[in-house]
């Protein structure tokens, strides 16, 4: 293995360790990489028998989230073959950070690359198959909270700090597509959202080795606790793709931008500026504010084009902001302002402006007229103001009228709702209003339904409820 910076461990001001003064990061310093080759010939032995285990994750977890995100004749999807490849997914390099005396993590990339052998069947006549399935992302385990006592091990926590990227090479779909244009997008976007909802933070997946109040704080065991609020607000555009366009000399092209941010699995839209490609904001424009868990989550912005005249609808998509981590986007500008001052990292109360180039790449530019910026070169760029609150600073140190609070609510099970009502709504939501501001609604929850184990292969349950539709007596 080889060690990232050089000298001893030392106590920091936030209580973390530090790997010396070689590292100088916003949170914690690596102390550790290795190449896991040791770890990838262990999986090799292990992954035929996983197969069967991320059968059952797939048809229990997935299937209902495809069923719900699809057209009506998909309703009833059902996975008939699932089988993995030979190929074993690739772990490494690894970092292990040490947060605390009582909470230490270990990050490592992970990349799946295999031909794979999926079918699915709807129950109408209509099947598809993926032959080929890739997976990379970074996974994040946090092993907390470690204790003096047994089992020392209180929990493990399981989580993306973005997205993974996940790719699916499909087979059969010629009739699919033909009669449901925008499938496979469907089916790829569905799969995003399953993992976004799932495992990508705020989202995670935990295990506890004890379940004993006395010694551990199952809270705390069950979630990761946030660092910060990062407040965004998109101010102007320049140089924006022309998504309207006539026979006109005086103008052109024209769009209508708005802009989507997403960070983790919120997501704030902006407001609309209407006929202009050198949009700016109103000042009374809202934030975002984002809650964030990790400073290599990413910051995603997308400038999208009104709907409103047929051209329009081909355009759509006017750029995207390539995706910026927290921690890049604290670090701030290093170029100076034109009154010669240095800019700073966007602390509270000190927001920072930061102009950023957008990736025009997927934009049509055939759609677009021929002085269009976006044709002739000409960059588009989007200004954000950025701010971070932190959540342990000192009060004394804001400003008057800053934001001193982030109250934080996480309902986790429910008991004695009425089950019809959460079947007939597939799963029931949670609303939750502080005076003087709009009420947040959560997403549906996951009904826990007890089903009689049967020693049935999972194929075969599509012809089970087909019998049960039809008033077969299967005593």
């Amino acid at each position: 293995s080889r060690v990232v910076g050089a000298g001893s461990w030392g106590d920091r001001p936030d209580g973390d360790m530090a790997l010396g003064s070689n590292v100088a990061e916003v949170d914690d310093v690596i102390a550790d990489v290795s190449s896991l080759s040791w770890v990838n010939l262990l999986l090799g032995s292990l992954w035929p028998k996983a197969n069967s285990a991320l059968s059952k994750y797939v048809h229990e977890e997935l299937t209902p989230q495809l069923r719900e995100s699809l057209p009506g004749p998909f309703k009833g999807l059902r996975f008939t073959r699932f089988t993995l490849g030979k190929q074993t997914p690739k772990f490494g390099p690894i970092e292990v950070i040490r947060h605390s005396d009582t909470h230490v993590q270990v990050e490592l990339d992970i990349g799946y690359y295999s031909d794979v052998d999926l079918f699915v069947e709807t129950g109408t006549g209509i099947s598809f198959g993926v032959n080929r399935l890739s997976f990379v992302g970074r996974l994040c385990i946090a092993i907390k909270p470690l204790m003096a006592k047994a089992p020392v091990l209180g929990g493990v926590q399981m989580f993306f700090a973005n997205q993974p990227r996940v790719e699916m090479r499909f087979a059969g779909l010629a009739e699919v597509v033909t009669d449901f244009p925008g499938f496979a997008e469907k089916v790829q976007a569905a799969v995003d959202d399953f993992f976004r909802h799932s495992i990508v933070l705020p989202n995670i997946k935990s295990w506890h080795f004890t379940r004993d109040e006395q010694i551990m704080d199952l809270t705390e065991a069950a979630t990761q606790p946030p660092l910060g609020v990062l407040r965004v607000r998109v101010l102007e555009g320049h140089h924006l793709a022309g998504a309207k366009w006539r026979l006109s000399p005086t103008e052109p092209f024209t769009s209508d931008p708005y802009c989507v941010l997403r960070l983790g699995s919120a997501v704030h839209t902006s407001s609309t500026v209407w006929h202009s490609t050198h949009p700016k904001w109103p000042a009374s424009e809202p934030s975002a504010y984002f809650v964030v868990y990790h400073h290599e989550q990413d910051l995603l912005v997308s400038v999208l084009d009104k709907e409103g005249t047929i051209l329009s609808s081909f355009v759509g998509h006017l750029g995207k902001m390539p995706p910026r981590s927290v921690r890049t986007l604290l670090k701030g500008n290093t170029e100076k302002e034109t009154n010669g001052v240095q800019v700073s990292s966007p602390t509270a109360g000190h927001p920072l402006r930061q102009r950023v180039a957008l990736d025009t790449s997927q934009v049509k530019r055939g759609m677009l007229h021929v002085d269009d910026p976006v044709n002739t070169g000409v960059p588009s760029e989007i200004d954000l103001e950025v701010e971070w609150f932190d959540l342990v600073a000192p009060r004394a140190s804001l400003p008057l009228g800053a934001t001193v609070a982030l109250l934080q609510v996480e309902l986790h099970t429910g008991v004695g709702f009425p089950q019809d009502a959460a079947i007939q709504k597939k799963g029931l939501r949670w609303q939750l209003r502080l005076e003087g501001e709009p009420p947040a609604l959560s997403r549906r929850g996951k009904m826990n339904l007890e089903e009689p184990a049967l020693p049935l292969h999972p194929s075969l349950m599509h012809v089970v409820d087909n019998m049960l539709e039809r008033q077969f007596d299967l005593e």
